[in-house]
Protein backbone atom coordinates (compact mmCIF):
# COMPACT_ATOMS: atom_id res chain seq x y z
CA UNK A 1 0.00 0.00 0.00
CA UNK A 2 1.17 3.38 -0.91
CA UNK A 3 2.04 5.74 1.81
CA UNK A 4 1.50 9.46 1.92
CA UNK A 5 5.30 10.42 2.91
CA UNK A 6 5.98 8.72 -0.05
CA UNK A 7 3.70 10.79 -2.32
CA UNK A 8 5.16 13.76 -0.03
CA UNK A 9 8.63 13.05 -0.38
CA UNK A 10 8.42 12.36 -4.09
CA UNK A 11 6.47 15.58 -4.75
CA UNK A 12 8.66 17.26 -2.88
CA UNK A 13 11.62 16.61 -4.86
CA UNK A 14 9.99 16.86 -8.78
CA UNK A 15 8.76 20.85 -6.76
CA UNK A 16 12.08 21.64 -6.69
CA UNK A 17 13.70 19.86 -9.57
CA UNK A 18 10.65 21.42 -11.45
CA UNK A 19 11.80 25.49 -10.09
CA UNK A 20 15.05 24.95 -11.10
CA UNK A 21 13.45 25.06 -15.21
CA UNK A 22 11.67 28.08 -14.85
CA UNK A 23 12.40 29.11 -18.76
CA UNK A 24 10.32 25.77 -19.14
CA UNK A 25 7.61 26.18 -17.07
CA UNK A 26 6.65 29.42 -18.66
CA UNK A 27 7.30 27.78 -22.26
CA UNK A 28 4.30 25.52 -21.04
CA UNK A 29 2.32 28.29 -20.52
CA UNK A 30 2.78 30.39 -23.57
CA UNK A 31 2.04 26.59 -24.91
CA UNK A 32 -1.36 26.47 -23.24
CA UNK A 33 -2.10 29.70 -24.33
CA UNK A 34 -1.26 28.86 -27.37
CA UNK A 35 -3.38 25.97 -27.96
CA UNK A 36 -6.33 27.57 -26.75
CA UNK A 37 -5.93 30.16 -29.25
CA UNK A 38 -5.69 27.08 -31.92
CA UNK A 39 -8.82 25.86 -30.27
CA UNK A 40 -10.63 29.17 -30.94
CA UNK A 41 -9.57 30.04 -34.49
CA UNK A 42 -10.47 26.24 -35.44
CA UNK A 43 -14.48 26.75 -33.83
CA UNK A 44 -14.89 29.99 -35.62
CA UNK A 45 -14.18 27.97 -38.68
CA UNK A 46 -16.07 26.02 -38.42
CA UNK A 47 -19.17 28.49 -36.43
CA UNK A 48 -22.53 27.29 -38.06
CA UNK A 49 -21.64 24.23 -39.36
CA UNK A 50 -21.81 22.22 -36.36
CA UNK A 51 -24.00 19.19 -36.07
CA UNK A 52 -27.24 19.79 -33.75
CA UNK A 53 -25.38 17.65 -31.33
CA UNK A 54 -23.36 20.16 -30.13
CA UNK A 55 -25.84 22.21 -29.03
CA UNK A 56 -25.57 21.28 -26.13
CA UNK A 57 -22.10 21.99 -25.36
CA UNK A 58 -22.33 25.43 -26.20
CA UNK A 59 -21.18 24.93 -30.13
CA UNK A 60 -18.19 23.87 -31.29
CA UNK A 61 -15.73 25.72 -29.46
CA UNK A 62 -16.78 24.50 -26.15
CA UNK A 63 -16.80 20.53 -27.21
CA UNK A 64 -13.15 21.14 -28.80
CA UNK A 65 -11.72 22.81 -25.50
CA UNK A 66 -13.19 19.71 -23.42
CA UNK A 67 -11.41 17.44 -25.90
CA UNK A 68 -8.57 19.61 -25.99
CA UNK A 69 -7.77 19.86 -22.56
CA UNK A 70 -8.92 15.95 -21.45
CA UNK A 71 -6.70 14.77 -24.20
CA UNK A 72 -3.78 16.47 -22.49
CA UNK A 73 -4.81 15.21 -18.98
CA UNK A 74 -5.11 11.32 -20.88
CA UNK A 75 -1.40 11.89 -22.08
CA UNK A 76 -0.13 12.27 -18.64
CA UNK A 77 -2.02 9.12 -17.49
CA UNK A 78 -1.33 7.07 -20.31
CA UNK A 79 2.56 8.16 -20.98
CA UNK A 80 3.47 9.81 -18.11
CA UNK A 81 4.77 6.84 -15.64
CA UNK A 82 6.48 5.37 -18.74
CA UNK A 83 8.49 9.13 -19.30
CA UNK A 84 8.92 8.86 -15.86
CA UNK A 85 10.60 4.89 -15.73
CA UNK A 86 12.87 6.28 -18.77
CA UNK A 87 14.04 9.56 -17.37
CA UNK A 88 15.17 7.61 -14.41
CA UNK A 89 16.80 4.94 -16.93
CA UNK A 90 18.97 7.46 -18.65
CA UNK A 91 19.70 9.16 -15.27
CA UNK A 92 21.47 6.51 -13.85
CA UNK A 93 19.53 6.60 -10.29
CA UNK A 94 16.36 3.61 -11.69
CA UNK A 95 18.50 0.69 -10.22
CA UNK A 96 19.20 2.83 -6.69
CA UNK A 97 15.11 3.68 -6.58
CA UNK A 98 14.00 0.40 -7.08
CA UNK A 99 16.13 -1.18 -4.42
CA UNK A 100 14.14 0.69 -2.03
CA UNK A 101 11.81 -1.18 0.31
CA UNK A 102 8.90 0.40 -1.76
CA UNK A 103 6.74 -2.15 -3.96
CA UNK A 104 7.19 -1.38 -7.59
CA UNK A 105 3.34 -0.46 -7.92
CA UNK A 106 3.41 1.90 -5.25
CA UNK A 107 6.64 3.80 -6.72
CA UNK A 108 5.63 3.76 -9.93
CA UNK A 109 2.30 5.48 -8.79
CA UNK A 110 4.54 8.18 -6.51
CA UNK A 111 6.13 8.68 -9.81
CA UNK A 112 3.51 9.58 -11.72
CA UNK A 113 1.73 12.37 -9.32
CA UNK A 114 3.47 15.08 -10.34
CA UNK A 115 2.94 15.22 -14.07
CA UNK A 116 -0.87 14.17 -13.44
CA UNK A 117 -0.87 16.76 -11.54
CA UNK A 118 0.46 19.24 -13.55
CA UNK A 119 -1.66 18.27 -16.60
CA UNK A 120 -4.79 18.84 -14.37
CA UNK A 121 -4.00 21.80 -13.29
CA UNK A 122 -3.25 22.80 -17.09
CA UNK A 123 -6.65 21.05 -18.10
CA UNK A 124 -8.32 23.50 -15.02
CA UNK A 125 -6.85 26.30 -16.27
CA UNK A 126 -7.08 25.77 -19.74
CA UNK A 127 -10.59 24.32 -20.10
CA UNK A 128 -11.80 27.15 -17.33
CA UNK A 129 -10.37 30.11 -19.29
CA UNK A 130 -11.66 29.14 -22.28
CA UNK A 131 -15.53 28.63 -21.39
CA UNK A 132 -15.18 31.65 -18.58
CA UNK A 133 -14.40 33.93 -22.26
CA UNK A 134 -16.91 32.33 -24.23
CA UNK A 135 -19.74 32.63 -21.68
CA UNK A 136 -20.91 28.93 -20.80
CA UNK A 137 -18.47 28.41 -17.44
CA UNK A 138 -20.61 25.81 -15.51
CA UNK A 139 -22.51 26.81 -13.20
CA UNK A 140 -21.38 25.99 -9.07
CA UNK A 141 -24.47 23.24 -9.18
CA UNK A 142 -22.77 21.70 -11.48
CA UNK A 143 -19.41 21.18 -10.24
CA UNK A 144 -19.89 17.98 -7.64
CA UNK A 145 -20.64 15.84 -10.87
CA UNK A 146 -17.89 17.43 -12.54
CA UNK A 147 -15.23 16.65 -9.99
CA UNK A 148 -16.88 13.22 -10.08
CA UNK A 149 -16.36 12.63 -14.02
CA UNK A 150 -12.51 13.67 -13.05
CA UNK A 151 -11.99 11.79 -10.30
CA UNK A 152 -13.44 8.26 -12.11
CA UNK A 153 -10.91 9.49 -15.10
CA UNK A 154 -8.06 9.37 -13.06
CA UNK A 155 -9.13 6.26 -11.69
CA UNK A 156 -10.12 4.93 -15.35
CA UNK A 157 -6.69 5.66 -17.49
CA UNK A 158 -4.50 5.89 -14.60
CA UNK A 159 -3.89 1.74 -14.64
CA UNK A 160 -2.59 1.76 -17.98
CA UNK A 161 0.05 3.88 -17.45
CA UNK A 162 1.48 2.05 -14.32
CA UNK A 163 1.54 -0.59 -16.52
CA UNK A 164 2.88 0.95 -19.52
CA UNK A 165 5.78 2.02 -17.42
CA UNK A 166 6.41 -1.16 -16.10
CA UNK A 167 6.42 -2.71 -19.20
CA UNK A 168 9.39 0.43 -19.80
CA UNK A 169 11.47 -1.53 -17.52
CA UNK A 170 11.57 -4.53 -19.62
CA UNK A 171 11.39 -2.91 -23.22
CA UNK A 172 14.05 -0.10 -22.26
CA UNK A 173 12.11 1.81 -24.58
CA UNK A 174 9.04 3.99 -23.81
CA UNK A 175 5.95 1.89 -24.07
CA UNK A 176 3.43 1.36 -27.08
CA UNK A 177 0.30 0.79 -24.53
CA UNK A 178 -0.15 4.42 -23.51
CA UNK A 179 1.18 6.07 -26.92
CA UNK A 180 -0.88 3.54 -28.64
CA UNK A 181 -3.88 4.21 -26.47
CA UNK A 182 -3.42 8.33 -26.78
CA UNK A 183 -3.38 7.90 -30.41
CA UNK A 184 -6.47 5.78 -30.58
CA UNK A 185 -8.22 8.06 -28.37
CA UNK A 186 -7.43 11.23 -30.23
CA UNK A 187 -9.10 9.36 -33.51
CA UNK A 188 -11.56 7.44 -32.00
CA UNK A 189 -12.92 9.28 -28.49
CA UNK A 190 -14.36 12.54 -29.75
CA UNK A 191 -11.77 14.87 -28.85
CA UNK A 192 -12.44 16.88 -31.96
CA UNK A 193 -15.19 15.86 -33.66
CA UNK A 194 -18.33 13.69 -32.18
CA UNK A 195 -18.39 9.79 -32.65
CA UNK A 196 -21.48 9.20 -33.94
CA UNK A 197 -19.80 10.80 -37.50
CA UNK A 198 -17.39 7.91 -37.34
CA UNK A 199 -18.36 4.55 -39.92
CA UNK A 200 -20.03 1.82 -37.70
CA UNK A 201 -17.13 -0.37 -37.63
CA UNK A 202 -14.99 2.58 -36.02
CA UNK A 203 -17.75 3.18 -33.61
CA UNK A 204 -17.44 0.01 -32.15
CA UNK A 205 -13.52 0.85 -31.30
CA UNK A 206 -14.55 3.92 -29.60
CA UNK A 207 -17.12 2.31 -26.97
CA UNK A 208 -13.86 0.06 -25.79
CA UNK A 209 -11.89 2.77 -25.43
CA UNK A 210 -12.05 4.45 -21.80
CA UNK A 211 -11.17 8.00 -23.28
CA UNK A 212 -14.51 8.34 -25.22
CA UNK A 213 -16.36 7.41 -21.76
CA UNK A 214 -14.27 9.92 -20.07
CA UNK A 215 -14.97 12.51 -22.48
CA UNK A 216 -19.00 11.55 -22.49
CA UNK A 217 -18.59 12.06 -18.47
CA UNK A 218 -16.89 15.21 -18.63
CA UNK A 219 -19.03 16.70 -21.15
CA UNK A 220 -22.38 15.34 -19.70
CA UNK A 221 -20.88 17.28 -16.33
CA UNK A 222 -19.88 20.72 -17.68
CA UNK A 223 -23.17 21.02 -20.38
CA UNK A 224 -25.54 18.95 -19.53
CA UNK A 225 -27.16 16.43 -16.91
CA UNK A 226 -24.34 13.74 -15.95
CA UNK A 227 -24.05 10.56 -18.11
CA UNK A 228 -24.70 7.58 -15.51
CA UNK A 229 -23.87 5.42 -18.04
CA UNK A 230 -20.68 6.88 -18.95
CA UNK A 231 -19.52 7.10 -15.44
CA UNK A 232 -20.95 3.42 -14.79
CA UNK A 233 -18.42 2.32 -17.43
CA UNK A 234 -15.46 4.29 -16.04
CA UNK A 235 -16.09 3.06 -12.36
CA UNK A 236 -15.85 -0.16 -14.15
CA UNK A 237 -12.78 0.19 -16.03
CA UNK A 238 -11.37 1.72 -12.85
CA UNK A 239 -12.38 -1.16 -10.42
CA UNK A 240 -10.51 -3.57 -13.30
CA UNK A 241 -7.67 -1.37 -13.24
CA UNK A 242 -7.26 -1.66 -9.42
CA UNK A 243 -7.62 -5.53 -9.31
CA UNK A 244 -5.53 -6.60 -12.50
CA UNK A 245 -3.10 -3.20 -12.50
CA UNK A 246 -0.80 -4.20 -9.59
CA UNK A 247 -0.16 -7.86 -10.36
CA UNK A 248 0.73 -7.15 -14.11
CA UNK A 249 3.74 -4.41 -12.92
CA UNK A 250 4.82 -6.76 -10.28
CA UNK A 251 5.18 -9.51 -12.92
CA UNK A 252 6.42 -6.92 -15.26
CA UNK A 253 8.90 -5.80 -12.52
CA UNK A 254 9.89 -9.72 -11.50
CA UNK A 255 11.03 -10.07 -15.29
CA UNK A 256 13.06 -7.25 -16.23
CA UNK A 257 14.72 -8.22 -12.39
CA UNK A 258 15.52 -11.47 -13.29
CA UNK A 259 16.90 -10.55 -16.47
CA UNK A 260 19.35 -8.59 -14.84
CA UNK A 261 18.43 -5.26 -17.00
CA UNK A 262 17.68 -2.84 -14.53
CA UNK A 263 20.64 -0.39 -15.50
CA UNK A 264 20.89 -1.08 -19.31
CA UNK A 265 19.10 1.24 -21.23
Amino acid sequence: MISGRLLRETLRRDLLEAATYKTYALSRVLGLLGLLFSAYFVARTFAGHEPPSLAATGGYFGFLIVGVMASDLAWALFAGPADRVRQAQLAGTLEAELASPVPTPAWLLAQSLFPVMGALLRASLGAGLALAVAGIFPEPARWPGLLLAVALTLAALLPFGLVGGALTLVLKRSDPIGRGLHAASMLLSGVAYPVDVLPAPLRLLAEALPTTHALRALRGALFGAPDATALAVLAGFAFAGALLAPPLVRALDLAARRRGTLVQY
